[in-house]
């Protein structure tokens, strides 16, 4: 009853919390004789809780190894079990249809995915750098789950195409651990 109180207040925090911010940054022209010019970003910025533990030794042994890593097999199956959902198309008629929840998110996490594993292979990254960045876009991805993150979402839809914008839109979020 205890984890259910912290989790809900947690959540509400964390709606509370949630919204996109503007950062100003100085820009120094070398053409204009070094005058500084204030300009404003429109760089969202995001915040949501997460509640998901680290990975423990006996939960690792149970998970397929991927391709960079059991903690990102462990964050994988999570993953799937909370966007893929089967449901049957009419009661009682056997045949399930997949849903996607939140297919934005969903495909955003699939466009990196592949491109950190393109990068590990290309040698461009390091395969230490891409599990690093892939971990905290699971993170990310499974608190967004159960959050109103439609200006998140808008953002990865604008940007669907640009694997280095998912990337940086993923990077601008602030995840706060409720445990």
């Amino acid at each position: 009853m205890k984890t259910k109180t912290i989790f809900m207040y947690g959540m509400i925090t964390c709606l509370i919390i949630q919204m996109p911010a503007t950062f100003a940054l100085a820009d120094k022209s070398p053409g204009k004789g070094g005058t500084e010019k204030k300009e404003m970003l429109n760089e969202p910025h995001w915040e949501f809780c997460y509640s998901q533990k680290a990975p423990q030794p006996e939960d690792l042994q149970e998970v397929e190894d991927n391709k960079l890593g059991k903690d990102i097999g462990f964050y994988d199956q999570i993953f799937n079990q909370l966007y893929v959902v089967k449901e049957e198309v009419v009661p009682g008629d056997p045949t399930m249809r997949t849903v996607i929840k939140k297919p934005d998110v969903f495909n955003a996490v699939r466009a990196i995915y592949k491109s950190l594993c393109e990068s590990v292979k290309n040698h461009t990254l390091t395969k230490e750098e891409a599990t690093n960045q892939m971990q905290h876009t699971f993170k990310v991805a499974i608190a967004v789950i159960d959050s109103d993150s439609s200006s998140f979402e808008k953002y990865l839809h604008q940007n669907k195409k640009e694997t280095s914008s998912l990337i940086s839109a993923f990077n601008r979020v602030t995840l706060q651990n409720i445990y």
